[in-house]
């Protein structure tokens, strides 16, 4: 007799039993998309600008804080200086959806090359989109059936010919941190070599480093 049948006249399960080869379905749950958040604070009396457009009606704008909402001529999101100078000729980011980017090759292809020579004048243009290269590489759009080399040839023109910084930002919550990131750099480059005086309420040139050499105690 076995061990395994010894076991069981003893009235004990054996180890290898049909209950335990009983296989069950499993379901790995869906991950959550990680976003880091921005490391960056905005310098002392600076304020993101956000187009009054990207608030109306079904728009979501990115509620970003601190927050001036007013019209923008290009693009959606810039800085507002501490004098209230707003700094829409130094940087823009222009927000788009995915299905943004596929009606910008097709059905709104001129309104969106008008657009692209506007942001063109921009010293620091940027396009952020909500989604990623995977997405337009792969193809099968839900609403579209442009070739998705298509797509990709003319996000890459766009930023060749119009010098326009694009980013792929995988979703909404990247698009808000890509946005807030880079205004937030762009803010601080500014700052750079400057330092924020209280009295006036204003950022004025730091006082040039002292590059003289120490004089030597006892040297002739």
């Amino acid at each position: 007799m076995g061990h395994q049948d010894q076991g069981a006249e003893r009235g004990i399960e054996p180890i290898l039993s049909t209950r335990s080869l009983k296989k069950t379905k499993t379901f790995p749950k869906k991950k959550a998309l990680w976003v880091p958040k921005c490391p960056l604070t905005l310098p002392h009396g600076y304020q993101f600008l956000g187009d009054t457009n990207e608030y109306l009606d079904h728009h979501r704008g990115y509620e970003l804080e601190p927050l001036v909402k007013q019209h923008m001529d290009t693009g959606d999101y810039s800085l507002v200086a501490p004098d209230g100078r707003t700094l829409e000729a130094h940087v823009v980011v222009e927000r788009k959806a995915f299905a943004d980017i596929l009606g910008c090759v097709t059905t709104s292809r001129n309104r969106w090359e008008a657009c692209l020579e506007r942001l063109e004048e921009i010293e620091h243009p940027h396009l952020v989109i909500e989604g990623s290269m995977s997405q337009v590489l792969k193809g099968g759009f839900t609403h579209s059936k442009v070739n998705p080399a298509s797509v990709f040839g003319s996000i890459i023109a766009w930023t060749s010919r119009h010098r326009i910084s694009t980013w792929f930002a995988e979703n909404r919550a990247g698009g808000y941190t890509l946005t807030q990131w880079v205004l937030t750099k762009a803010a601080r480059e500014l700052v750079k070599g400057l330092r924020y005086d209280k009295e006036s309420s204003r950022w004025i040139p730091r006082p040039p480093a002292r590059t003289g050499q120490p004089t030597l105690r006892g040297s002739m």
